[in-house]
């Protein structure tokens, strides 16, 4: 897709975009706008000697699995954060774990701040329990 996109539009299109550092202890992958948050939250928690990482999707469909794979495969715990759900999970979620079984389900309905996306890491950090959370009031 990258070439066809780069020749029709003279830009660049990556599918997903990973953000972590050397050592991680916790990984968050979500899409969409609420990204944008994730990102500043992960600088935060940076700041305050934690080490997450963040898979930033920008391509659901035919989505990115190997590279995907490649970011997540040695990570644990990860927090699959979605904004629809079909049935009982996420959109992300079992395409995730079937990648990566320490995988854990966080869905909401409405835009995410920096301080929720903090509060998904330190579930995850203090919860060896990896479950689906319904993130809505």
């Amino acid at each position: 897709i990258n070439p066809e996109w780069k020749r029709r539009t003279k830009r660049t299109f990556i599918p997903l975009e990973i953000n972590k550092q050397e050592t991680v202890d916790i990984t968050l992958i979500t899409y969409g706008s609420i990204s944008y948050n994730a990102k500043k939250a992960i600088e935060n928690l940076r700041n305050n000697n934690e080490s997450p990482a963040l898979v930033r999707i920008h391509m659901l469909y035919p989505l990115p699995e190997k590279e995907i794979e490649q970011a997540i495969i040695n990570s644990k715990p990860i927090a699959a954060i979605d904004t629809f759900f079909v049935f009982e999970h996420g959109l992300l979620f079992n395409r995730i774990k079937s990648i990566n079984p320490h995988t854990a389900s966080y869905i909401t309905h409405e835009e995410l701040s920096t301080k929720d996306f903090m509060k998904i890491y330190n579930h995850l950090k203090t919860n060896e329990n990896l479950e689906r959370i319904w993130m809505i009031e």
